[in-house]
């Protein structure tokens, strides 16, 4: 994730700054989720259920729910972190050396993510219970990679730009303007 941190800290400031708060709430974690075509029943997502569940099992733990209602109900940065991981394991996302393969087949990492998304090719197979995939031999790091590979794709074509860099100038410049430069 240390790779990642820029881009995943740029993406939790601009989510949580829409509704000018200091951690993110569910509902912008839904937003997340929304906006990167994670939810569905077809294809490498997951369900609303398990996006759920990712979200409240990444929250911080806190000794009173009352008085730190806040923390109770919203995730910091290393939660997000956490859920994101968690949301990577749940879903039947191929490893690299898969991914690398299709895209030599297909000459393309997009095609390849359009086709993730709209179940045109299968996601590995699930649990029983539903939650997650079948195989959990796989070290986190190989689910988490092309997890947000995925996502910085996604969010490129949500907000219109043509690569990750001008994608987190975006949000970066929409974050100081939506939310007065909440931090």
């Amino acid at each position: 994730l240390k790779e990642e941190r820029d881009f995943l800290k740029v993406t939790y400031n601009y989510f949580k700054g829409l509704v000018r708060s200091r951690r993110l709430p569910i509902s912008q974690w839904m937003v997340i989720m929304d906006a990167c075509t994670f939810i569905g029943e077809t294809g490498c997502t997951v369900s609303s259920r398990e996006a759920v569940q990712c979200f409240i099992k990444s929250r911080m733990i806190v000794t009173d729910p009352f008085t730190d209602r806040e923390k109770n109900e919203t995730l910091g940065f290393i939660d997000y972190l956490e859920a994101v991981c968690r949301t990577a394991d749940c879903m039947g996302l191929p490893d690299n050396g898969q991914l690398w393969k299709i895209a030599k087949e297909t000459h393309s990492i997009e095609e390849y993510y359009t086709m993730l998304l709209t179940a045109e090719v299968p996601p590995l197979p699930r649990n029983e219970g539903g939650m997650g995939v079948e195989n959990k031999s796989r070290d986190l790091v190989e689910k988490v990679q092309p997890f947000i590979s995925l996502m910085k794709f996604v969010l490129c074509k949500y907000f219109d730009v043509e690569d990750v860099d001008k994608l987190k100038k975006k949000l970066v410049h929409n974050t100081k303007f939506d939310s007065g430069n909440v931090k």
